[in-house]
């Protein structure tokens, strides 16, 4: 093991610190992303031509937005939004300064899924429902989202594993975590097992949440 990991038993002590600052990355900005995503989501699927909720005008901007953000790659994101993201946690490096791009660059992902997921509810239950004079509101929790539940959480699911890796890319450019313990280690010192053992602990990262979103969908389907 000496011979094979040299660097990762010499310098293991930067492991505990790095994995708990990209878990802190992770849910310090996946309950916003969900939240945000999940709105905005809804949002585009009800307020589309035709839609419940049908509003042409701020749909198409809403629209518009989101997919400006969709196309910015995350890397330069992280540049543009370095002024927003002083203003609002007053740093943009560390782990603060890491959550609020990570969020912009994920909520208009999220969003676009979750409208797909809405769109493909079965469109007579929606029908049925206006039809006995239930509230829009109501229509939207009690239908739309409890049918598209399952939809949902396999959108977070495949959210949460990108989460994974844009913590990575943001401690590449100052953010921490492994991302950055990778880059200063594996690849500045050309310490490639440093490089593999991040890696494996993603890698773990990535198997326990698509594991934990397979099993909740699964359980909630109809």
């Amino acid at each position: 093991m000496k011979q094979l990991f040299p660097n990762v038993i010499k310098y293991w002590e930067k492991f505990p610190e790095a994995t708990s600052e990209t878990l802190a990355m992770f849910f310090g900005s996946i309950f916003f992303i969900a939240l945000f995503g999940i709105v905005i989501g809804v949002l585009l699927a009800t307020m589309r031509p035709g839609g419940l909720l049908e509003q042409r005008v701020f749909y198409s901007l809403l629209s518009k937005v989101v997919n400006f953000f969709r196309a910015i790659p995350f890397v330069i994101l992280i540049a543009l939004a370095l002024p927003f993201t002083r203003l609002v946690v007053g740093t943009a490096i560390g782990v603060r300064g890491a959550i609020v791009p990570i969020v912009v660059g994920m909520v208009p992902f999220v969003s676009r899924q979750v409208e797909q997921v809405l769109l493909q509810v079965d469109g007579r239950l929606v029908d049925m429902a206006r039809t006995l004079g239930l509230g829009k509101g109501y229509i939207i929790v009690k239908v739309l989202l409890n049918e598209g539940r399952a939809g949902i959480v396999r959108v977070l699911t495949i959210c949460s594993i990108s989460l994974i890796g844009h913590t990575a890319m943001a401690g590449a450019v100052g953010g921490g975590g492994l991302g950055a313990l990778a880059i200063q280690y594996g690849y500045s010192r050309s310490m490639t097992d440093m490089t593999i053992a991040c890696v494996a602990i993603l890698l773990v990262f990535v198997f326990f949440l698509q594991w934990i979103g397979n099993t909740v969908a699964q359980a909630i389907e109809h």
